[in-house]
């Protein structure tokens, strides 16, 4: 069941790193760039996403390896330009755009949360046909919750059966978002992608392209256009009844993230998702299957359940 989802998000992410790729300039052949005040040497790629490239690279201005970064890397094409191999739907380029400018903007808002990652530059070069754009990370070498579940499941391992463990990665994960819901900010692209392990061992939310302060009242607004946009900035089998039902007549506020993080907790422990592509009906009405005799605590069976409850108000808090 996992590895079917995971070939089917390895799918979709292929289309997108054709995206990422299009009018970069070779960054491999490079040696060193330079982000805001920093000088770089590049060292190699460590992950694809839908329209980023990251890159490891090391701080010249330290005398040892001890000073590695991430280097996201963006692609922003012209809205003009719709013809060879550049962006053709000039919403994808506002997309882009709109997370790069997103990104930046959180970053800079939560500089010290140890449960969301480091931003430490970021730099915008003009070209001919569009924008490069990067921003310098703190560096999480380890894993990513995805690669963590992935290793159990090719190992034959039953999920975390460790509540101890479990508990760390979603408390830490709470943690964070209870910092962006602080200023009403919320993440909308919770998943186990988006979640990494750090040189001091917290777990640390990063890919903010997604976030958004603005919360969408059920009625008196426009929600065909609302909805348009959550299409774009979520991740479907992590979205919330009230981000797939418009008609549901619920306030699509921060509580989205509780119940992605309800997700994400279930995956952890059942090795599965709760919900997958094709399952939008009990998606919304939350309809899905706990394991018989699951080999967890009461209290830890309540919890997942808590943050999957339909109702937004009745989900709690991060």
């Amino acid at each position: 069941m996992l590895r079917k989802f995971f070939h089917l998000l390895n799918k979709d992410l292929e289309e997108g790193n054709k995206i990422a790729n299009q009018g970069l300039s070779n960054l491999k052949n490079k040696k060193v760039i330079t982000i805001g005040d920093k000088t770089l040497k590049i060292d190699r790629k460590i992950a694809e996403g839908g329209f980023a490239d990251i890159f490891r690279v090391n701080d010249q201005a330290k005398f040892s390896d001890s000073m590695p970064y991430a280097l996201k890397r963006m692609w922003v094409a012209k809205p003009e330009r719709k013809k060879g191999n550049l962006l053709e739907d000039a919403s994808e380029v506002d997309s882009v755009r709109t997370a790069f400018n997103q990104e930046v903007k959180i970053l800079k808002q939560f500089p010290d949360c140890p449960n969301l990652v480091k931003m430490a530059a970021f730099q915008e070069f003009e070209k001919r046909d569009g924008s490069e754009v990067f921003i310098l990370l703190e560096y999480c070498p380890h894993s990513t919750l995805f690669q963590l579940i992935e290793e159990h499941c090719k190992a034959g391992l039953k999920g975390i059966t460790n509540e101890k463990d479990l508990y760390k990665i979603i408390n830490d994960i709470a943690n964070g978002l209870r910092v962006l819901h602080s200023k009403n900010v919320s993440h909308r692209d919770i998943k186990i992608e988006n979640v990494l392990i750090g040189t001091d061992q917290n777990w640390k939310i990063c890919d903010f392209g997604s976030c958004t302060d603005q919360q969408i009242v059920a009625r008196g607004q426009d929600l065909d256009e609302a909805f348009i946009e959550i299409s774009k900035m979520t991740t479907m089998i992590y979205r919330a009844p009230e981000q797939l039902d418009q008609y549901k007549g619920c306030d699509i506020s921060t509580k989205v993230d509780i119940w992605a993080l309800g997700c994400v907790m279930f995956t952890l422990m059942f090795q599965r998702p709760p919900f997958e592509d094709g399952m939008k009906l009990a998606q919304i009405n939350g309809k899905y299957n706990l394991p018989a005799q699951p080999s967890y605590s009461p209290a830890c069976i309540s919890l997942v359940k808590k943050m999957l409850q339909v109702d937004p108000n009745n989900r709690p808090t991060a």
